[in-house]
């Protein structure tokens, strides 16, 4: 089709890179002026405000039916995939329950380069980058809850999540 650009994971994937990489260069300044512990606090509540917006929007979407763990997740790697260029592989999967791995992240490779330590890495996913999934969900469905298992900063390499229902 002529005078469309195709993007390519990659390319997703290092944009979302780039704009993490400023956001947390930026938080760490604020955090030299106001603490760190109250930086990730206001990173936070951003992020469960972004998560509980965009929610909302695919809820609009989805319609009124509820929907399930099942049903959610290829919404959630549909969105992680376009928009921040990370893939995902389901683990196990059932209507209650989704667990999965995270491949490839560009918030933890942004993190990295900018010479995070493994625990704030870890931490700062933890607070922040739940807060903005587990928000989602809720919106999607309130009885739906997202967390981590574990951190590519331990074992494998790889991020572990569930995707549940309380």
């Amino acid at each position: 089709m002529e005078g469309v650009d195709i993007v390519s994971i990659d390319d997703v994937f290092r944009g979302a890179k780039t704009g993490a990489m400023m956001l947390y260069a930026y938080r760490n300044g604020v955090g030299e002026v106001i603490g760190h512990e109250q930086a990730l606090a206001i990173h936070k509540n951003v992020m469960e405000a972004m998560g509980a917006a965009m929610g909302q929007k695919f809820r609009q979407q989805a319609g009124n039916g509820e929907l399930d763990a099942a049903a959610v997740a290829p919404m959630l790697f549909e969105l992680s995939k376009s928009m921040m260029g990370v893939t995902q592989e389901i683990v196990s999967e059932s209507p209650n329950e989704v667990r999965f791995k995270q491949i490839r992240c560009p918030f933890f490779e942004a993190r990295q380069e900018l010479g995070m330590a493994p625990e704030d890495i870890e931490h700062c996913c933890n607070e922040a980058s739940m807060a903005l999934m587990d928000a989602m969900v809720k919106a999607l469905n309130p009885r739906l809850s997202y967390r981590s298992e574990s951190h590519r900063t331990r074992g494998d390499g790889f991020c572990y999540d569930v995707l549940t229902k309380a």
